[in-house]
């Protein structure tokens, strides 16, 4: 993502804590290796699509900076104390 390459994926325990369907990425769920393909071509043919997943992945990629993870890490820390 933040290489600004549209991301297109499967559905796996985690990931939507980060890849919300349609904003960063095109997800499917991991047995559908039609709507996979399907969204593979969608990157690659639609400008609008692309360049909206694209956008959504610079947008969370500042959200996971090094720093950013850090401090969320360093809060969660103190916070169980």
């Amino acid at each position: 993502m933040a290489c600004g390459t549209p991301v297109v994926m499967t559905n796996c325990k985690g990931n939507l804590d980060y890849a919300p369907d349609g904003h960063n990425c095109l997800m499917s769920e991991p047995d559908h290796s039609k709507q996979l393909a399907e969204h593979m071509v969608s990157v690659l043919q639609n400008d609008r699509i692309r360049d909206r997943l694209v956008e959504g992945g610079y947008e969370t990629a500042e959200k996971f900076t090094w720093d950013n993870v850090v401090q969320k890490v360093e809060s969660a820390f103190k916070e169980s104390t």
